[in-house]
């Protein structure tokens, strides 16, 4: 009697611990909220993405809140690729803007002059916005470029991920061999970790 008395208070904690993994589980890995999402985009029938799904380019949608692959593109246009957050349950407005590479998206912005007045505007508003956050993450940039007799560093379009506008590449010329690790040891005394940064050498 007694035994099946342990028995059963066993099997009661096995299952009590069962069911605390999986409510724990589920608190840590259920979705989050979705937020209502706009996007207005130029031109106005591109393909848009977000993590691979086919959202409205001119619209309003809902998205779960974190981090997301957004992807646009239309022939005669270049295709970006950049990343998103949506904050928890917070509307959110992205504007996207394609630039022409080809006839077809210069003939685009000849029939609408007006949306290339707009994206002309926008593309000069992001570069200011993109340069500001470039400088906050990275205040030395504006000491760049920097010579000296063993090396010279500046920054511009990384290779990586030329299609993210937020990229930043930064070169360094090598004159001569120990020019590589004094240009380092400068980054780290500004504050950077160049581990953590697109560094691109150069022989000089």
């Amino acid at each position: 009697m007694l035994e099946d008395y342990r028995r059963g208070w066993m099997i009661a904690g096995v299952v009590g611990v069962v069911l605390v993994v999986l409510l724990a589980g589920y608190l840590v890995f259920r979705p989050g909220p979705k937020s209502k999402v706009t996007f207005h985009s130029i031109p106005g029938d591109l393909v848009l993405r977000v993590d691979g799904k086919v959202k409205p380019a001119n619209g309003t949608t809902e998205i779960r809140e974190g981090v997301h692959e957004l992807t646009a593109e239309r022939n005669g246009f270049g295709t970006i690729t950049r990343q998103i957050e949506v904050r928890n349950g917070e509307p959110q407005e992205f504007d996207i803007y394609l630039d022409a590479t080809g006839p077809e998206g210069r003939r685009w912005f000849q029939d609408n002059p007006e949306a290339a007045i707009e994206a002309e505007g926008q593309g000069s508003r992001d570069f200011e916005r993109n340069s500001a956050r470039k400088a906050e993450k990275y205040p030395f940039m504006t000491q760049l470029p920097r010579l000296t007799r063993e090396y010279r560093m500046d920054y511009g379009l990384s290779k990586a991920t030329p299609n993210d506008p937020m990229a930043v590449a930064f070169y360094i010329k090598l004159y001569f061999p120990e020019g590589k690790k004094l240009a380092l040891d400068w980054l780290r005394s500004q504050g950077a970790d160049p581990d953590s940064m697109e560094i691109i050498y150069r022989a000089g």
